[in-house]
């Protein structure tokens, strides 16, 4: 089926595509008229508006791969649109032109869902320094006026707030919509909060553990508001399974946890990182005999997750908080000696460690920005030079992650979303040469994972038709000097979990693949469809549970 922008109306049960949008589109946007929608194109890194009746679409912004992080936006009846990013948040013309940053984001701070109040001076937007899955949960909904740069705190507790004529705030919290009274002349808050709609899905939480500040959730100016329905909720709690190659699952042993990350050493042991509601992490250990009962990796401090296995499975490499920002540390995994730190991150990124070559001497890892993935770069450390880590590849404004040597040792397979805006995986030489890059994948994918014989690559496609949810996908490899490569495939596991900026799956030394399942499995077998709700005159419920003086 086609990708972009579809417009469905009211009154009628076919959506239809929105001629001059198509593409892999985000964060729509309606014009104050209605008549036109402003959206993010990832293939030409632009914002784009295109007529709600279909036509030709008009870039709003110079092209840039910073503006893939976009925080949200919105279109003001001034004629320009606003937009989050990390630097803070812009403004551009409404019929296109150079962005200006009019509200520059503070040290460690995330800003998202900018929009402006009708006196023409103030804009709403959504702040957060946190971290972990409730990062925005734990934020601020505030006003800057952009005359004085005086910022004021409305609401602690929430985000993607958005002012309505009732003379209300509404905003999100976890999967509700809460209204405040709000006084518009005076920009301050003048009563309490209350819960007015449940069940309303958040973009990139839930099983995805990628928090924005985002909800989705739309209220027009008539008093109609549409959302979308949270639908199912997957617990926290999780199992981990082992899938054959007919796609038969055998659960493990083990009692439901928030488990991330499972790792197989070569000897059969499971290494596995749990992670909790308020952002604490741990890794545990499983033994796939079942000869003993799960248990924690010894002699943690602080956060640690993102475990591997070091070739030989004697020692785990994983990322720990506890001398500071996330670097990388390993130790002995029976215990039998003390953790070291191998890599130092600097202030406001993170580490983590993503493969070691076939030989035990060179990790590959991941130097990411604290809270902003997106902007990630793969790194290599020798233990023949310790303290002197080498940059391998780095595309300003786009991730590169999931590094995995090849079996050989020659290759780094990795994910990037370098040129068209897709994530897809590529294939490098190892020592980098700067030539015979390959691109592997033409439809997108993911943390790549070699076969134990180096014959096949997989990767993860975050959604699948066949499937109906996430899928695992497969293509045949030759490595040479000039790698060869067969046609994709999707491979038999259906019902398992994904988590944006994790690889969530390995390969035992049978061969099956160890993933992520619900705790209730069978929740897994038949994904249950998002659907957008629509409340006419909702105006009139919202003053009845939140009246206004």
């Amino acid at each position: 089926s086609p990708e972009g922008l579809f417009l469905r109306p009211l009154d009628s049960l076919e959506a239809r595509l929105i001629e001059g949008s198509e593409g892999t589109v985000y964060s729509p946007f309606f014009s104050p008229d209605g008549e036109s929608v402003g959206y993010l194109d990832t293939f030409s890194r632009q914002l784009k508006r295109v007529p709600v009746r279909g036509g030709l679409s008009v870039p709003l912004s110079e092209a840039s791969a910073e503006i893939l992080n976009i925080g949200g936006a919105s279109w003001g009846a001034d004629g320009t649109v606003l937009y989050g990013r990390r630097e803070g948040i812009f403004r551009v013309p409404d019929d296109g032109g150079t962005a200006e940053l009019v509200v520059p984001a503070r040290d460690a701070e995330s800003i998202s869902n900018p929009t402006a109040l009708p006196d023409g001076d103030s804009i709403l937007f959504s702040t957060t320094t946190a971290s972990g899955v409730a990062r925005w949960d734990q934020g601020a909904v505030v006003v800057q006026s952009l005359s004085s740069g005086i910022r004021t705190v409305l609401v602690r507790g929430g985000s993607d707030a958005r002012y309505v004529p009732t003379g209300h705030l509404v905003y999100a919290q976890g999967d509700a919509l809460l209204a405040v009274p709000f006084d518009l002349d005076r920009l301050e808050v003048t009563g309490e909060a209350a819960r007015v709609v449940d069940g309303v899905s958040r973009a990139g939480g839930g099983d995805f553990l990628q928090p924005t500040g985002t909800a989705h959730y739309a209220i027009a100016a008539n008093g109609t508001l549409a959302y979308v329905a949270a639908g199912a909720q997957i617990g926290p709690d999780r199992r981990l399974g082992l899938v054959d190659a007919g796609g038969d699952v055998e659960l493990l042993d083990m009692r439901s946890q928030p488990y991330l990350n499972p790792r197989v050493s070569s000897t059969g042991q499971v290494a596995v990182e749990t992670l909790s509601d308020d952002g604490t992490s741990a890794v545990w250990l499983y033994d796939l005999d079942g000869t003993r009962a799960i248990r924690p990796l010894a002699q943690q401090e602080g956060n640690n997750s993102r475990p591997i296995w070091t070739p030989d499975g004697t020692r785990i490499t994983f990322t720990s908080d506890r001398s500071g920002a996330p670097g990388i540390w390993w130790q002995p995994a029976d215990g039998s000696g003390a953790a070291e730190q191998l890599t130092e991150a600097e202030q406001g990124t993170e580490h983590w460690p993503t493969s070691w070559s076939p030989d035990g001497r060179t990790l590959a890892y991941t130097v990411s920005a604290r809270n902003a993935p997106e902007e990630s770069a793969i790194w290599t450390l020798s233990l023949d030079r310790p303290g002197e880590p080498e940059l391998f590849y780095d595309v300003p404004g786009s991730p590169e992650d999931g590094a995995l040597f090849s079996p050989d040792g020659n290759w780094l397979a990795y994910w990037s979303r370098e040129i068209t805006g897709d994530n897809q995986v590529w294939l490098q030489p190892f020592p980098r040469t700067g030539a015979n890059r390959q691109r592997l994948t033409e439809d997108g994918g993911t943390y790549p994972l070699w076969s134990r014989n180096g014959r096949q690559l997989y990767y993860r496609r975050a959604f699948s038709t066949t499937a109906g949810g996430p899928a695992l996908n497969g293509i045949d490899v030759e490595l040479a000097t000039s790698p060869a490569w067969g046609t994709e495939r999707t491979m038999p596991p259906e019902g398992f979990l994904v988590f944006n900026w994790h690889r969530d799956y390995d390969i035992a030394p049978d061969g099956r693949f160890l993933m992520v399942f619900p705790a209730d499995a069978d929740s897994a077998a038949a994904p249950e469809r998002l659907a957008v709700n629509i409340v006419l005159n909702w105006f009139d419920e919202l003053t009845r549970l939140v009246p206004v003086d």
